[in-house]
């Protein structure tokens, strides 16, 4: 039997919680000014694109896909029960 921290499913599933948190951590505001004038609200557009292509976005998505990859793998390949 193994511990519980050399399993690849442990890992892989911490490492995808991990980028599911950090996608909720950096979720943008979406939020449109008050004032009706339409520079104001291109001008938040803009930032808004802008935000939602930022690397720590595809980062913590990246976490996410490599972690649940890892533990389905992880599991697949699990030949020892899990000791705590």
């Amino acid at each position: 039997m193994k511990k519980w921290y050399q399993s690849k499913t442990i890992w892989g599933i911490a490492i995808a919680f991990l980028g599911f948190i950090l996608q909720n951590i950096l979720k943008v505001d979406i939020t449109l000014p008050e004032s009706t004038d339409y520079d104001a609200i291109q001008k938040h557009i803009e930032a808004l694109k802008m935000a939602q292509n930022s690397t720590m976005l595809l980062i913590s998505e990246g976490m996410s896909l490599v972690g649940t990859l890892i533990a389905i793998y992880g599991r697949v390949k699990a030949e020892e029960k899990i000791t705590k």
